[in-house]
């Protein structure tokens, strides 16, 4: 599967090009309910002729993006059907109601793509380990095996064909997610 798969994500910031064509496609109005899709035209602009030229030269083959901060809210057109969506996602973070929120609308918001193309997650394990790590300190691991349980059913359930980690932080956890991803059934206390 790796073959099949052309990764294409803009840089980590909000350095946009300043030139008219460019602004005119951002929408700095299309932030609502925590969802951002200030940038989600202009990005998803550019994926889309990305991944025309790539069927047309190499059919079979996808162009993988992400749905992240400023592009995470789905573009106001269709997306080429060769267009892989790896939705960012704090999950480890449900602790806090308005993260689980904002992880539930995006993945909503994003579901009807499922049938028409690859969906994956992009799941941020990291922090605090990676906080603790580069401050040079221990962080108490965060427990949520029970919630990661949780989240491997539903993301099943909304059409998520794989997950990338951005770290992991706990290993309680990270072998409940390998085995969930094998089989979401399994019992978490077991």
């Amino acid at each position: 599967n790796w073959g099949r798969y052309f990764g294409l994500v803009p840089m980590d910031n909000t350095q946009w090009c300043k030139c008219p064509t460019c602004q005119a496609q951002l929408r700095p109005e299309a932030i609502r309910d925590g969802m951002n899709a200030t940038a989600s035209d202009y990005i998803f602009t550019f994926v889309n002729t990305i991944a025309r030229a790539v069927q047309e030269r190499h059919p079979g083959k996808y162009v993988s993006t992400l749905a992240y901060a400023a592009y995470q809210g789905h573009p106001s057109f269709e997306l080429e059907p060769n267009i892989a969506v790896d939705m960012c996602l704090h999950t480890r973070n449900w602790w806090a109601p308005t993260t689980i929120q904002m992880d539930r609308g995006i993945v909503e918001q994003w579901a009807p793509e499922a049938g028409k193309r690859p969906m994956h997650c992009w799941l941020y394990w990291t922090f605090p380990k990676e906080v603790a790590d580069n401050g040079k300190f221990y962080a108490f691991p965060g427990f949520f095996a029970h919630t990661a349980a949780q989240q491997f059913r539903w993301l099943r359930e909304s059409g998520i064909q794989g997950i990338f980690f951005c770290g992991f932080g706990q290993m309680v956890e990270a072998y409940v997610a390998c085995r969930m991803m094998n089989d979401v059934s399994l019992d978490v206390d077991r």
